[in-house]
């Protein structure tokens, strides 16, 4: 069985939340969520590239990040999430 992402959209909140169950440890996942060189590789819709300008992963922390298509054909989507909540693994 191939794992799902599912992503939930609350517009009134503002809020986005995106759950997948992965075969990897916490620290693993945590660096892969946290670390600008990870999340690029992996952000974003099938045939889009990422680039994150700021991440700084604490409470009001700020990540800037855009996204650009491969292909060429399209704007680029810059975009700013303020992080509200922090959980380092334990």
């Amino acid at each position: 069985m191939r794992n799902k992402t599912i992503v939930t959209k609350n517009p009134e909140r503002r809020e986005l939340i995106v759950e997948r169950t992965v075969s990897v440890s916490a620290q693993l996942a945590w660096k892969g969520w946290t670390r600008p060189e990870h999340i690029e590789r992996w952000w974003g819709p099938s045939g889009w590239t990422a680039v994150v300008h700021e991440m700084n992963v604490r409470i009001n922390g700020i990540w800037r990040y855009s996204m650009s298509p491969d292909h060429g054909a399209g704007e680029t989507v810059r975009c700013i999430a303020t992080y509200h909540e922090v959980t380092v693994p334990s």
